[in-house]
């Protein structure tokens, strides 16, 4: 048994040295190759860089999740009316990435957190990973004033690494109040006076920033709106306007309708109204407030708003309008439109001023695409037009030109082909001189080419003679120059005993020159014509060939 101990023992401390041998022959054999132990193990070390290779896959993945999930928020924006940059963006991306972290602005992804613009909605900056995020610190507190006509929000901040810069009070998307502080890290204390009830949103700008909401009820308004608000999309809402009976002798009552719950300026009340009057807004289009401006005799001034009434006084959007040839008497309209109000409810196509064809649909705040083609028209240009209405009959319309399919022709450059005739038109000889030759194979002849349309002279052994030329007695000479009307020409007979007749005769318009084309080898931009008779179908016209293609 002790000796099977010491055995074990030795294969052990073996096993031991072997790896420990192998271990120091890698090392050896790194460093022989140049490779340091810094290199493999330090700051800027392959094994570091390839930890860093891993970290930002990680990120770009991370990133990758938020950007997919944000472009589908920004359809949500333009085609949902219940959307909005808060719970609504928030649900969604809860939804959409399991285990998302949100904190205001500042969205973790799988321990990695990014900054994203809620207004676009868009991703921003990396920010880092989670564990090294230090968040501000906010309490909020609630307090109603003693009249219940304002309710004070108290709000506490801390961030002790970054300090807080500034703290900024929002409702429905606008910024009421901002607070500069200045990177303090101390805490930070303000009172926010509110005079609405409702959801107010505290945001705190540190190294990053955090939110907390603030909610205030049971305010008693000094102005009573009916109704105070209505969610449904109207051309226009009517308000009545009505004061407490406990506000004191009113001065004067002026409204505003405004597009924003940050409070007006005083100065910017211009219109008067009576108390209990009824209030017409319309002509807007979106979520807009009547805010009112109370005075009472006593000089007390307070003003108020009431909850968003949504109006609907523009015509949908139209995103495309495309005219496409159909046939040679008909052509296909297609728009796009969407409605972020009441929607999209119809579609009327025009050609040249004229209702073509009308595509309806149910109301959808959805992108819509409707088309319609349109035949029986004149071959050739058109003005086409579509107009798209809303459910509350507002509309929009845009124009683009179009046309029918055209005939078609390819031009190309047309060859010209010149042949001339021999044509003697007038003709008069006169004799020069005898001359005896040795022999009927010294006699001269004459050719004409209808290629060039030029006169030439042959010797005996058929080749060409040019300008002049004496044989005995007599000189030949015969101009090259084909436009000259006037041709010198010598003739001659052959006479009994071997004796030669010498004439000189003057040929006019001694040559007729004809003309065909064909088509050339260069190409040019095809033409097009509502007429099939405008170019030949396959032959020259002016200083082109044509060959007809069909309808396009």
């Amino acid at each position: 048994m002790e000796d099977r101990t010491i055995l074990q023992k030795n294969k052990i401390n073996r096993s031991n040295g072997i790896r420990l041998v192998a271990l120091v022959t890698i090392i050896v054999l790194l460093i022989l190759a140049g490779i340091t132990i810094t290199y493999i193990m330090g700051d800027n070390s392959i094994f570091k860089q390839a930890s860093q290779s891993k970290l930002e896959y990680q990120i770009a993945k991370a990133r990758e999740k938020l950007e997919v999930t944000l472009g589908q928020a920004k359809i949500f924006k333009h085609t949902d009316k219940k959307y909005n940059q808060d719970d609504y963006l928030d649900q969604l991306m809860k939804k959409e990435i399991p285990n998302i972290k949100i904190a205001d602005d500042i969205v973790i992804a799988d321990g990695y957190a990014f900054e994203i613009d809620r207004s676009e909605p868009k991703i921003g900056k990396y920010v880092g990973e989670e564990k090294d995020l230090v968040f501000p610190k906010i309490t909020t507190n609630v307090t109603l004033a003693a009249d219940n006509k304002t309710a004070t929000i108290h709000i506490t901040a801390q961030e002790e690494k970054n300090g807080i810069s500034k703290i900024e009070i929002i409702q429905e998307g606008y910024i009421l109040e901002t607070y500069e502080c200045g990177n303090t890290k101390e805490e930070v204390v303000r009172d926010y006076i509110a005079k609405q009830s409702g959801i107010y949103t505290i945001k705190v700008y540190a190294g990053v920033t955090a939110r907390e909401k603030a909610i205030v009820e049971g305010l008693i308004a000094s102005v009573k709106y009916s109704p105070n608000g209505n969610e449904e999309y109207k051309k226009e809402h009517q308000v009545k306007v009505s004061v407490a009976e406990d506000i004191g002798k009113i001065k004067s009552i002026k409204y505003q309708w405004l597009q924003t719950t940050a409070e007006p300026a005083e100065s910017s009340f211009t219109t008067v109204c009576a108390n209990g009057e009824t209030i017409t807004g319309k002509g807007y289009t979106g979520t807009y407030y009547l805010w009112t401006l109370l005075e009472t005799e006593s000089g007390k001034t307070n003003i108020e708003r009431s909850e968003g009434f949504n109006f609907d006084n523009e015509g949908p959007t139209i995103s495309s309008f495309t005219a496409t040839k159909y046939s040679e008497t008909g052509i296909t309209l297609s728009a796009t439109a969407q409605d972020s109000g009441t929607g999209v409810t119809k579609f009327e196509f025009y050609i040249d001023d004229i209702l073509t064809g009308t595509e309806t649909c149910i109301a959808t705040t959805e992108s819509v695409t409707k088309s319609k083609t349109i035949t029986g028209l004149s071959t050739g240009s058109h003005e086409c037009m579509v107009k798209v209405y809303d459910a509350k009959n507002n509309n929009n319309d845009k124009e683009v030109s179009g046309t029918t399919k055209l005939y078609t022709w390819e031009r190309w450059e047309a060859e010209e082909n010149i042949v001339y005739a021999y044509n003697i038109t007038r003709e008069r000889v006169t004799f020069m001189s005898t001359q005896r030759y040795w022999n009927d194979s010294n006699k001269m002849g004459f050719d004409f080419d209808t290629s060039t349309g030029r006169f030439s002279l042959k010797d005996k052994n058929a080749n060409t003679v040019n300008g002049s030329s004496s044989y005995g007695v007599g000189r030949i000479f015969i101009p090259v120059n084909r436009d000259t009307q006037l041709w010198k020409i010598v003739s001659f007979e052959i006479a009994q005993n071997n004796m030669y007749y010498y004439y000189m005769a003057d040929v006019y318009k001694s040559y007729e020159k004809s003309r065909s084309y064909s088509k050339g080898t260069s190409k040019y931009k095809d033409v097009y014509s509502n007429n099939k008779l405008t170019y030949p179908l396959n032959n020259v016209q002016g200083d082109y060939w044509y060959v007809y293609k069909g309808l396009e």
